[in-house]
C-alpha cells in the first residue's frame, strides 16, 4: 500500500522508477474521476489525493499526503456527533478519531453518508462520502478508499423543496377554503379541517379513501372515467375554473358545490389538488332572486313581469283562436285600514286576498300583484261567462274577510274590471281597458264587477290600426321601410363618430311617411318586437358594408322585457361578423324608467357583451340625476322639450348645464339633439355638451351623411 501511495504521490513529478507505466495509468484513473477519491493508510494517514480531492478542497496533493486525514478535512463537530450515535448504537465507548469514520467500513458493512468537509480556507460543506476497506493478509484491512461529491446544490435543493412543502402545508391546512389532495389512483392523500367540518367525517377516515366516497352513487362511475381522463392528460393546466357539482356527506346529505382542479407533481409522482366550496347559501340567494324576478315578495304571487310575459303568450294564443279572460282587481277602502291599523295590518289583508286568489282560479290560471293593492286573474282559455262566475265568487270570499280594532269593524271590499283576450287588442289595451272596467265598478258603488265596452270611437280605432299593421307587415316584407340617417358630431373634433338610425315608410304613391303617421298604430298592434328585429337587421347590412360606420339604434319599451332580444341580437351580430361595440342602444327615460328593472337588467347583459347605450330625452321623467346613476348607460341625449327654447329658458340652460355636470362625474358623454341654427350651437358649446346632432348639422338622409362645420348645414336626401 505504502509503495503504491509513492508511487500516486510522486507521480506528478519526474518519475524514473521501473514501475512508470503502472504509476502512469494509476494516475490517469484517479486524476480522471470527477469525484474526491482519497486514499489512507488503517491508521488515517493520506497515502493517495486526486485531482478532483484538490478542486473540491483547495489543497494540492503534496500538502496532506502522509498528513491525517481527521485533522485536515473533517468537521470536528461532526465527527463528535457521528461519536454519539455510535455508542448509542453499539452500546460501546468509542474515541473521536479516525475509527468513527471507518467504524462500518472496517467490519465489512458498506457505509455510506453525509459529512460536512472542510476546505483548505476553512469553508464547510456537506459531501456524500462512502468509505470502503482494502483487505490486505488475513483479510485484516490495511487502508481505506474515501470517495466523496459535493451535495451542496442537492442540499439546498432539498432545504428549498423541504421550505415549499412546509409553506405549502401552512397554507393548505390555514385556507378557509376546503382543499384536498387526490393521488393518480384517486385516493386521498391529504385534507384540511374546512373539508371535515364541510362533510361530517374526521381527517383519519377519510385519508387513504378513494375520493368518490365523497360523492353521491350516481356521479361515481362518471368520475371515474374522468379522473382517469384528467391524470393522463399532459398538458399545462392552471387552477381550473369552478364547476359545480353535488356532494355527499357522512349523513348521507348531498351538498351543492363549486370544485376547481389543478394537476401537481410532488416527489415524483402525479396529484390533483381539488378546491371544495359550499354554495348552498349562494344556490339559496340565486333561487330567491330568480323567484324575486317574477314574484311579488309579499303575497309570492306572479309580479308584474310574469304577468307581461303570460299575457304576451295568451294574446299570442287569441289572435289563433284560442280566446281568455282577464279581471282586474282593486281593494276598496284598504287605505283606511292601511293607514287606521297600521302597514302590517294591510300586508296581512294583501295575503289573506291573495290566498283568496289563489283558491278561486284554476292551477293553469295566472294570478299576479300588479300594484299596491291592485291584483290581476289572467283565465287562460276562460269564456266571459266562466270568468264572470269566477269573478262574483272572489267578490263573495273577499267580502268575507273583516278586521277589527277595539270594538270598530272594518269590511273589506273589492272592485274588478272583466276583460276578454280575443285577439283584437294588445296586452297594453287590454290592461287599460281592464283598469278603466274596475274603475266603472267603483263608480258604481264599489264591491262590484263591471265589464269593458267599447264605444263608437274606440271601435274607428281598432279599424284604423287593423289598416296600419296590415300596410307596415307589408312594408316590413317588401322592403318599403326605409332606414334614413342622421349624424352625430363630437364637438371637440367637429367630425361624426356616429349616426342614428330613423325610420321612413314609403307611402303607396312614393310618398315619404314619417314615424308619427304610423308608429301609434305599431305600439298598439303589438308589432314592436317585429319592428325593433327589422331595423336591427337591416342597420347590421349598412355596418357590414362599412366597417367605418358606427349607429345609433332606437328600441321601443317593449323590448326590454322581450327574453329573446339579447340572443337575437348576439346571434346577428355574429353572422354578419360586426363588432357591437359600433353601436349604441337608444332607449327613452321614460320608457326606461317605467321599467326600470327590465332595463337594468337589459343594459347588463348587453354592455358585458360589447354594446354601449344611450338615454333619450332626458328630463322627460323623474329624477334623471338619480336614474343617471341607477342605469350604466353612456350616453344622455336632451331633446326636444329643452333644446327647442334653450336660447330664452334659462331654467332648462341650468338643467342642462347641471345634468351635464353630473354627467362628467359619472363618465356619461352629453349629446344636445335638435340643433338647428348657429346660436344654438354655440349655447350647447358652451354648457358643456360633448356630442351635437339636428338640421344644422346634417339632415337625416338615405345614405351616411358628410358634415361641413362652420355655419353651413348639410344637405340630406
Amino acid at each position: 500500500m505504502a509503495g503504491a501511495s509513492q508511487k500516486t504521490k510522486t507521480a506528478r513529478g519526474a518519475d524514473a522508477g521501473g514501475g512508470a507505466v503502472s504509476g502512469q495509468l494509476e494516475k490517469a484513473i484517479l486524476d480522471g474521476a470527477n469525484y474526491s477519491i482519497i486514499a489512507t493508510d488503517e491508521k488515517g494517514i493520506i497515502r493517495s489525493f486526486n485531482m478532483a480531492a484538490e478542486r473540491l478542497l483547495g489543497y494540492r496533493a503534496e500538502e496532506v499526503v502522509d498528513r491525517e486525514s481527521i485533522e485536515i478535512i473533517h468537521d470536528p463537530d461532526d465527527v463528535q456527533v457521528r461519536t454519539w450515535h455510535l455508542i448509542v448504537e453499539n452500546e460501546e465507548i468509542i474515541e473521536p478519531g479516525f475509527d468513527v469514520l471507518v467504524a462500518n467500513a472496517r467490519r465489512g458493512i458498506p457505509d455510506e453518508r453525509e459529512w460536512i468537509y472542510v476546505r483548505k480556507d476553512g469553508g464547510r460543506f456537506p459531501v456524500r462520502l462512502s468509505i470502503t476497506a482494502l483487505l490486505g493478509r488475513g483479510s485484516k484491512p490495511d487502508g481505506y478508499v474515501h470517495i466523496a461529491y459535493d451535495i451542496t446544490k442537492e442540499k439546498r435543493a432539498q432545504i428549498a423543496l423541504q421550505a415549499s412543502e412546509e409553506r405549502f402545508e401552512l397554507i393548505f391546512e390555514s385556507s378557509p377554503t376546503g382543499l384536498l389532495m387526490v393521488d393518480s389512483a384517486g385516493a386521498i392523500e391529504m385534507l384540511n379541517v374546512p373539508v371535515e367540518r364541510m362533510f361530517g367525517y374526521c381527517r383519519e377516515e377519510l385519508i387513504g379513501c378513494p375520493v368518490d366516497i365523497l360523492l353521491p352513487q350516481s356521479l361515481r362511475s362518471d368520475h371515474a372515467r374522468l379522473r382517469k381522463e384528467y391524470m393522463t392528460d399532459q398538458a399545462p393546466r392552471s387552477m381550473g375554473v369552478g364547476r359545480e357539482m353535488f356532494g355527499l356527506t357522512k349523513n348521507g346529505k348531498q351538498l351543492p358545490l363549486e370544485v376547481g382542479l389543478t394537476p401537481m407533481k410532488l416527489h415524483g409522482d402525479s396529484f390533483v389538488l381539488c378546491s371544495v366550496v359550499d354554495i348552498s347559501e349562494r344556490r339559496r340567494q340565486e333561487e330567491r332572486l330568480v323567484f324575486l324576478a317574477m314574484h311579488d315578495p309579499l303575497t309570492h304571487l306572479a309580479n308584474r313581469n310574469a304577468l307581461a310575459r303570460e299575457m304576451r303568450h295568451v294574446v299570442a294564443e287569441a289572435r289563433e283562436g284560442k280566446c281568455s279572460s282577464l279581471i282586474y282587481l282593486d281593494m276598496d277602502h284598504f287605505k283606511i285600514i292601511n293607514d287606521t291599523l297600521g302597514h302590517a295590518a294591510g300586508d296581512r289583508l294583501l295575503t289573506q286576498v291573495a290566498q283568496v286568489l289563489r283558491e278561486a282560479v284554476r292551477k293553469n290560471d295566472v294570478v299576479a300583484r300588479f300594484g299596491g293593492d291592485e291584483f290581476v286573474a289572467l283565465l287562460k282559455g276562460s269564456s266571459m261567462v266562466d270568468a264572470e262566475m269566477i269573478g262574483q265568487r272572489i267578490l263573495a270570499e273577499v267580502e268575507k274577510l273583516t278586521f277589527q280594532e277595539g270594538e270598530r269593524i272594518f269590511r273589506v271590499g273589492a272592485s274588478m274590471g272583466l276583460m276578454p283576450v280575443d285577439g283584437t287588442l294588445t296586452e297594453e289595451q287590454i290592461m287599460s281597458r281592464a283598469d278603466a272596467a274596475c274603475y266603472q265598478a267603483k263608480t258604481r258603488g264599489r264591491n262590484r264587477l263591471a265589464t269593458h265596452s267599447m264605444d263608437e270611437a274606440e271601435l274607428m280605432q281598432l279599424r284604423q290600426d287593423a289598416e296600419w299593421i296590415a300596410r307596415i307587415k307589408e312594408a316590413m316584407r317588401l322592403g318599403r321601410l326605409e332606414l334614413w340617417f342622421q349624424p352625430i358630431v363630437e364637438l371637440a373634433s367637429n367630425q361624426i363618430v356616429c349616426y342614428e338610425v330613423l325610420v321612413r315608410m314609403n307611402g303607396p304613391g312614393g310618398e315619404c311617411l314619417l314615424p308619427s303617421v304610423f308608429m301609434e298604430a305599431v305600439r298598439r298592434g303589438g308589432l314592436t318586437g317585429d319592428l325593433d328585429r327589422y331595423v336591427v337587421r337591416e342597420s347590421l347590412k349598412h355596418l357590414a358594408a362599412d366597417p367605418t360606420l358606427s349607429l345609433s339604434i332606437n328600441l321601443f319599451a317593449q323590448s326590454l322585457g322581450d327574453p329573446g332580444l339579447s340572443a337575437f341580437l348576439w346571434e346577428t351580430f355574429q353572422v354578419s361578423r360586426v363588432d357591437p361595440r359600433r353601436v349604441i342602444i337608444e332607449i327613452t327615460e321614460t320608457e326606461a324608467i317605467s321599467n326600470l328593472f327590465l332595463a337594468q337588467n337589459l343594459i347588463k347583459e348587453l354592455k358585458q357583451k360589447g354594446y354601449r347605450f344611450a338615454l333619450d330625452d332626458i328630463g322627460s321623467g323623474f329624477s334623471s340625476m338619480g336614474y343617471m346613476r341607477r342605469l350604466s348607460i353612456d350616453l344622455v341625449k336632451f331633446g326636444a322639450e329643452f333644446m327647442a327654447n334653450l336660447q330664452n329658458d334659462e331654467l332648462d340652460r341650468i338643467f342642462i348645464r347641471a345634468t351635464a355636470e353630473m354627467a362628467r362625474f359619472l363618465k356619461i358623454k352629453c349629446v344636445a339633439e335638435y340643433v338647428r341654427d348657429a346660436k344654438t350651437l354655440a349655447l350647447v358649446r358652451e354648457l358643456g355638451i360633448d356630442y351635437a346632432q339636428g338640421n344644422y348639422l346634417g339632415r337625416p338622409g338615405r345614405r351616411s351623411l358628410a358634415v361641413c362645420m362652420g355655419g353651413m348645414m348639410a344637405n340630406g336626401e
